[in-house]
C-alpha cells in the first residue's frame, strides 16, 4: 500500500491600519538608501553592479548592496587560475587547499599544500618509495625513487 502525504501551508496576510500621523517620507528614504550607490577609489557602482578593485587578484568580485561594499566571490589566485575559498584541487601531482584568513582588519589568500608526489615518465603520481623510471634533463633513467620532504617531491636516480 502507498500512501502520499500532501502538506497545504496557508500565508495569511493581515493589513495594519495605517496610522494619522504615518511619515510616508521616512519610507521613501529608506527604499532610496536601498538603491544607494557605492564610490571605490573615484568609481562610482550602482546598486547590485558586480565588479574588481583595480590593483587587486582578479579571483576577488565585489557587489554593490544598499551603498556598501561586500564581497560577491573570492578565491585563491594561483598559476593564473582561480580557486574557490575552501575547496581541494591537484596540480601536478600535489593536492591544495584554498584558504581564506582573517588578521586584524586584513583578509588573507593563502594555498596550502596538503599531498606532495612525484611524477614518474609517464605522467602518474608517486608515492613516497615508489621506484619508476623517469624524465632529467630529457634523459630517460628506469632506477628512479620518490622522496618527499614536508611540502618538497624530489627525484632520485641511479644510472
Amino acid at each position: 500500500m502507498v500512501s502520499k502525504l500532501f502538506v497545504v501551508v496557508v500565508v495569511a496576510c493581515l493589513l495594519a491600519p495605517v496610522a494619522a500621523d504615518y511619515d510616508y517620507e521616512d519610507e521613501l528614504a529608506s527604499e532610496e538608501q536601498e538603491e544607494s550607490p557605492c564610490e571605490v577609489d573615484g568609481v562610482v557602482y550602482d546598486h547590485g553592479d558586480v565588479f574588481r578593485l583595480k590593483g587587486a587578484t582578479r579571483c576577488i568580485q565585489y557587489l554593490c548592496s544598499v551603498g556598501n561594499v561586500v564581497i560577491y566571490k573570492d578565491a585563491c589566485d594561483f598559476k593564473n587560475e582561480c580557486f574557490p575559498v575552501n575547496s581541494v584541487f591537484d596540480i601536478d601531482c600535489a593536492t591544495y587547499t584554498c584558504i581564506k584568513t582573517r588578521k586584524e582588519d586584513t583578509t588573507l589568500y593563502s594555498i596550502k599544500p596538503q599531498k606532495i608526489r612525484c611524477k614518474d615518465s609517464k605522467g602518474r603520481c608517486r608515492e613516497h618509495g615508489d621506484k619508476f623510471s623517469s624524465f632529467i634533463n630529457g634523459r630517460q633513467y628506469n632506477n628512479c625513487n620518490c622522496n618527499i620532504m614536508g611540502y618538497m617531491a624530489s627525484i632520485s636516480c641511479k644510472a
